[in-house]
């Protein structure tokens, strides 16, 4: 588990994975996300299931070329992550969500705010 003054948490725009990185030719703006030999020892679905049980939204995940992904593909990518908040009893504090460019931030993020 990560620090436990971490009470919920949400990435947005986020790279779906270090593992994409290296996994697709070429890639945008993702030096400041990547840490040089990381994958030796974990991935971002990794750390995602170390913060289970506590709320974590996911909006917009993209891949290393920047693009959104869809709901479907960032799901899947994170299948093993939702197993463990699953387990863990939390299932419904991992969310995979899009919100759509000029959508007001606390339409998407109001449910988020509001849990304690």
């Amino acid at each position: 588990m990560l620090d436990d003054r971490i009470k919920k948490l949400a990435l947005e725009n986020m790279l779906v994975s270090y593992h994409a990185v290296v996994s697709y030719k070429i890639h945008r703006n993702v030096f400041e996300s990547v840490i040089p030999g990381v994958l030796r020892s974990y991935d971002l679905t990794d750390l995602v299931s170390c913060l289970a049980p506590r709320p974590l939204w996911m909006v917009n995940a993209t891949d290393p070329l920047g693009h959104s992904l869809t709901e479907r593909e960032v799901t899947e990518e994170y299948a093993r992550s939702m197993t463990t908040f699953q387990m863990m009893g939390s299932a419904k504090s991992l969310r995979v969500l899009q919100r759509n460019a000029g959508e007001p931030f606390q339409r998407t993020y109001a449910e988020l705010l509001s849990r304690r």
